[in-house]
């Protein structure tokens, strides 16, 4: 999967930018450390679908800097 040009192939790639990502939500922080959370617990298949889900929610809002919603993914992670 590409990402703003970055090809990332390793799980640990991909958390890197979910953490990234995530700091940059418009969510309460309770939310965000959940998601952070969920990137550590999650095995492979979910983090997988975990991952292309929030990736696939974002929307850029400014051309100068990144800011970030999703939908609330709260009531769909369950652990």
């Amino acid at each position: 999967m590409q990402f703003f040009g970055i090809k990332l192939e390793t799980r640990s790639e991909k958390a890197e930018i979910l953490k990234r990502v995530i700091a940059s939500l418009k969510v309460g922080p309770e939310e965000k450390d959940l998601y952070i959370l969920s990137i550590d617990i999650l095995n492979n298949t979910d983090f997988s679908i975990f991952f292309d889900r929030i990736m696939s929610q974002i929307n850029n809002h400014s051309n100068d800097t990144r800011e970030y919603s999703i939908e609330p993914l709260t009531s769909q992670i369950i652990i």
